[in-house]
């Protein structure tokens, strides 16, 4: 009898050709990911100006998550007021009074297509960026994975 943990000999498959095991899917997610993370570093390591990095990072974002809209929106203590920062495309649309609930670390809902993550600068918080996909929904992976990525835009602003 083959248990969970047995490890099929080599040349041999317990798929069938062609299928991927779903922890090899996530482990490919996983290093692309990575890869990401590890280029906004490197790409935005010695930028100086907080604007720019903020605005490359939405854009490369909104290409990794393959979204069509990036939004990011911002606040200062005491977060009674948000305010636009960037979209991309340039539409300026932005739902402010949600984003502002999502800094003071309140729950937001939202559709299926949107995602987050919390901004920190100077380890308090300062805004949300926000992607938008019309034609898929995100997955709690893609989530996950956003707000890492939040992480390490909170580390280079």
């Amino acid at each position: 009898m083959k248990t969970r943990d047995e490890i099929p000999p080599a040349g041999k498959s317990a798929l069938p050709l062609g299928a991927q095991s779903a922890e090899l899917i996530t482990l490919r997610a996983e290093i692309r990911l990575l890869k990401f993370m590890a280029a906004l570093r490197s790409q935005l390591a010695g930028t100086r100006e907080v604007d720019d990095a903020v605005k490359r990072v939405a854009r490369a974002c909104m290409e990794f998550f393959a979204a069509d809209e990036a939004v990011v929106d911002v606040a200062d203590p005491p977060y009674e007021n948000g305010r636009f920062f960037f979209s991309t495309p340039d539409s300026r649309r932005s739902n402010l009074g949600v984003w502002l609930q999502v800094v003071k670390g309140e729950k937001a809902s939202l559709s299926e297509k949107t995602v987050y993550a919390r901004l920190k600068r100077s380890d308090r918080p300062w805004g949300v960026l926000a992607l938008t996909a019309n034609h898929v929904e995100f997955t709690k992976s893609d989530r996950h994975a956003l707000a890492r990525v939040g992480a390490v835009i909170d580390e280079l602003i």
